[in-house]
């Protein structure tokens, strides 16, 4: 995708909070949540990423979102779903989270 990865399995150092992918897009900053699954037999990958995830990864990118809004970099929040079973796929859903205002950035 042409992106330059800057983060993997970032911890937050105060807390159990983790961030799957950090990675810059021209001039914006990309936080990707990446959500892996057998089956979509109890329900796709993306609804585990709920208002309640979606806040868990608001805390853990607090420190890469100050540092962006301090260079004047837009920030996205990007969920790369795998499906692992008979066959693979990949799905890209770009700026789940662009109603942002329900995070704790």
């Amino acid at each position: 995708m042409g992106w330059r990865v800057v983060a993997r399995n970032y911890r937050h150092p105060m807390r159990k909070l983790e961030i799957d992918m950090v990675a810059l897009d021209r001039d914006t900053l990309v936080v990707v949540e990446v959500k892996t699954r057998a089956s979509e037999a109890v329900s796709h990958p993306l609804r585990a990423v709920d208002e309640q995830k979606s806040w868990y990864i608001g805390r853990a990118a607090r420190a890469w979102v100050a540092r962006a809004e301090m260079l004047q970099m837009p920030v996205r929040f990007d969920v790369i779903t795998v499906l692992i079973g008979d066959s693979e796929h990949v799905e890209y859903h770009r700026d789940v989270y662009a109603l942002a205002g329900r995070m704790a950035v």
